[in-house]
């Protein structure tokens, strides 16, 4: 039996201190996050 799902919406942030950025497609990367979040480059 699988997981079943439905995302219904995804924000990032480049930087802690910047407003949150709702994104209509994202580009995730295992073991890194999502493309253009703070998270992903490590700041």
């Amino acid at each position: 039996m699988g997981w079943s799902g439905r995302l219904l919406h995804i924000h990032i942030a480049a930087r802690a201190s910047l407003p949150m950025q709702e994104l209509e497609q994202a580009t995730l990367v295992a073991g890194r996050g999502i493309e253009g979040d703070r998270y992903f480059s490590g700041t």
